[in-house]
This record gives structure tokens, C-alpha cells and sequence, in this order.
């Protein structure tokens, strides 16, 4: 706990980050009352979560098998860690906090697909915890890793410690980023600006978390969350600082992500309205039983959820729930 002359930073931080928590929630409040987002919980459409951006047949099978390919390696570090490096009480730290909340979306996310792939709906909570997980993991993880081996990294190396190079370490500071990465790359989900409510959520139950258990603990995890300094204030500030840049980086990713997708299905009609391309889409139109000139084509909908049309050309499929 604070020291007698630093009695104020407690109080002083714990302020902030409640007005900085409530209005974050306030203006995704506001948001969604206009309109203009979604809430962070609602019933997404099952395609916008088993559904790929990949242009192939099975596209949602593939996916499925994806997401339990990277649940079952990251169980298999995640035992490990705990099992036979006995460091179970690592959960002190942010590390094994986000990585055991990723555990929890790959494994979400690997049996929506799987009730699909068995031909059934996924259960309405899955619809509704994986887009919620995925927008709190990506980022997240991503600044898990940045403030690694940008800031602790360096610090731990000049003290002669090099844990920070460990299998472990690799596994829940590195790896686990670029899985989340291609996971963007290949999914239907998009991050709203105003969701990071539920990344400051995250963070803010990590926080208090930390305050109650360190006079246990007897230490503080980072040096940057220690409260026995005039510049405590200003550390966490930087921490908050960092949070927003993390979630920053993740929706200009997401929006890339889609003007691509947008850009491509663009492409795709503006061949089929013209050209050679155009005449055999019009001839395959006719013979489907399509009205001529539409400059659509019928897309096998054998691998399409039941709320995705099936006429959405296949790189445009993925922008069906999103608009």
C-alpha cells in the first residue's frame, strides 16, 4: 500500500480511472442509443461468427478446423505452464490473465463452428461471448507483447535475468499475438472504436485486483503499478495511454480489414456486370433462372449460414453482416 507521503495516489488514481471507466461505458451507451453501434453483448448472426473471408468451398469448416487446431495448442502450453513449471501463481500477472481469456475464446469460438459443421445453430451465448472476447484478446495481446519486449525485456536482460526467452514466454508473449492476428485476417468480426469500454473493463478489474492482493503478494507484478512513488499517477497514465493505442491499432487493422473485402466484392461485380465475364455470368443468370443483366451469381450454399444470402458473390459474403 502507499506510504504515508504518497497517501494520495491511491485515491487519486482509483478517481481517474472510475470517471475514465464510466465515461467510456457513457459514450457506448450514447452510441448505441443513436444507432450508431451495436451493444457489446447483442445476438450477433451465427455466419458473422463461424463465417470466413476465405474464398473456398467449406470456408466455415476450414475455419472451425483452425480454431481448434490453435485451442488445442494453446491448452497444451497453458497446461504446461501450470503443470510442470508449477507457477501457478503467475495469475498475479496481466500475462496469464490475458492469455487464460484468449484460452477461453478459441475454445468459444472452435465449438460455435462445431455445432455448425454439425448442422445445428450455435448456442445463443456463444453468439454473443466470442465477438465480446475477441475485441478485449486482440489488443489486449498485442500490448502484452509490445510493453514485453520494448520495455520489460530490456529492463530484465540488464538485471542478468533472461526468462523473457523461454518457451513459455515465446508461447504467451509472441505466438499467441500472431495467431490473434490471422485470426482477424480470416474471421468476420470488426472492432467498433467505442467497444474499448470492454478493453478499459478488463483492465480496470486487473488493476483493483492487483491493489487487494499485493499486500498479500508483498510485491508489486510491474514496476510501472507500484503506488509508493510521487510518479504513480503518470505511470498509469502511460498504462491507460497504451491500452488506446493497442485498440487504436486493432480498428485500423479491422477497417483495413473490410475496405479490402469491399474493394475485392467491388471488383468482382464490376466484372460479372461486363466483358466475356459479364456475357457468361448473364448466360449462367438465365440458365439459373435469374433475371439477365443482374450481374449477380448463384454461390453454392452449402457452406453458407442460413442468415447469409446466397447470391452475395464469395468475397463479398463476409461484409453481409457487417453493413
Amino acid at each position: 500500500m502507499p506510504s504515508s507521503s504518497e497517501w494520495w495516489t491511491l485515491p487519486l488514481i482509483a478517481t481517474c480511472l472510475g470517471i475514465l471507466l464510466l465515461a467510456s461505458f457513457l459514450v457506448l451507451y450514447v452510441r448505441v442509443r443513436a444507432g450508431c453501434s451495436e451493444p457489446p453483448f447483442v445476438l450477433h448472426p451465427s455466419g458473422q461468427i463461424i463465417g470466413s473471408l476465405i474464398d473456398c468451398r467449406n470456408a466455415s469448416t476450414r475455419l472451425f478446423a483452425w480454431r481448434l487446431c490453435v485451442s488445442l495448442v494453446e491448452l497444451g502450453v497453458f497446461l504446461r505452464f501450470l503443470l510442470v513449471s508449477g507457477r501457478g501463481s503467475d495469475f498475479y500477472f496481466y500475462t496469464l490473465w490475458n492469455f487464460t481469456l484468449q484460452l477461453l475464446f478459441w475454445v468459444c469460438a472452435a465449438l460455435a463452428g462445431l455445432w455448425h459443421v454439425c448442422g445445428r445453430a450455435p448456442p445463443r451465448l456463444l453468439l454473443r461471448a466470442v465477438p465480446a472476447l475477441f475485441k478485449v484478446c486482440l489488443p489486449a495481446s498485442i500490448l502484452v507483447t509490445l510493453v514485453l519486449w520494448c520495455i520489460l525485456m530490456p529492463t530484465n536482460v540488464a538485471r542478468g535475468y533472461y526468462g523473457d526467452f523461454s518457451f513459455d514466454s515465446w508461447n504467451m508473449h509472441l505466438v499467441n499475438t500472431l495467431l490473434l492476428l490471422c485470426e482477424l485476417g480470416l474471421n468476420r468480426l470488426t472492432l467498433p472504436p467505442e467497444h474499448i469500454a470492454l478493453l478499459f473493463g478488463w483492465a480496470s478489474a486487473y488493476i483493483v485486483f492487483v491493489w487487494v492482493t499485493q499486500p498479500l503478494q508483498g510485491e508489486w507484478p510491474y514496476f510501472f503499478l507500484k503506488m509508493r512513488t510521487p510518479f504513480a499517477p503518470m505511470w498509469y497514465g502511460v498504462v491507460v495511454l497504451l491500452h488506446v493505442l493497442a485498440y487504436a491499432v486493432c480498428v485500423g487493422l479491422s477497417k483495413l480489414k473490410m475496405r479490402r473485402v469491399v474493394r475485392l466484392a467491388e471488383m468482382a461485380e464490376g466484372m460479372d456486370g461486363g466483358g466475356m465475364l459479364g456475357s457468361e455470368a448473364r448466360g449462367s443468370d438465365s440458365a439459373a433462372g435469374a433475371a439477365p443483366g443482374t450481374g449477380s451469381v448463384k454461390m453454392p450454399s452449402a457452406d453458407i449460414p442460413a442468415d447469409i444470402p446466397a447470391d452475395i458473390p464469395a468475397v463479398g459474403r463476409g461484409c453481409a453482416n457487417y453493413f
